[in-house]
């Protein structure tokens, strides 16, 4: 017959017998991309994404730009710029496109003023990235 000490529950909580996922992956951080995000569900066309340019203009070029100027002017001055532009569409959506919509509770602005608020969150989540990062 086997032995089983008393009060010895095993190695639950060893990391090998975890099987909890991340459920928001919105908090998982990695490396800082080159270039900011693409345009997000919700913001204009008419858009401008420091390093990136407007849409449907070679990315490349703004990321030869986004390099010139790191080299002109500083790698500081390109982290704050880029921070900068996420903070700027983060707050036109907020300063001017939610509200637009906050009077209106159909279906249609209710799911438009939901996206908008996700955009939001995602172009926060990234400056707040990329700050905790470049404070270090």
């Amino acid at each position: 017959m086997a032995y089983k000490m008393k009060g010895f529950g095993g190695f639950k909580d060893s990391p090998a017998k975890q099987t909890k996922k991340i459920k928001n992956k919105g908090h998982m951080e990695g490396p800082i991309p080159e270039q900011n995000l693409k345009l997000q569900k919700g913001e204009d066309d008419g858009t401008y994404i420091y390093g990136r340019g407007y849409k449907g203009e070679d990315p490349k070029k703004g990321l030869a730009n986004q390099k010139k100027d790191a080299k002109d002017v500083g790698k500081k001055f390109v982290k704050s710029e880029r921070m900068i532009d996420y903070d700027d569409r983060a707050g036109f959506l907020t300063q001017n496109d939610i509200p637009d919509l906050e009077g209106d509770n159909s279906e249609k602005a209710n799911k438009k003023r939901k996206q908008l608020k996700k955009t939001v969150k995602t172009l926060d989540r990234e400056r707040q990235i990329m700050k905790d990062r470049t404070s270090k």
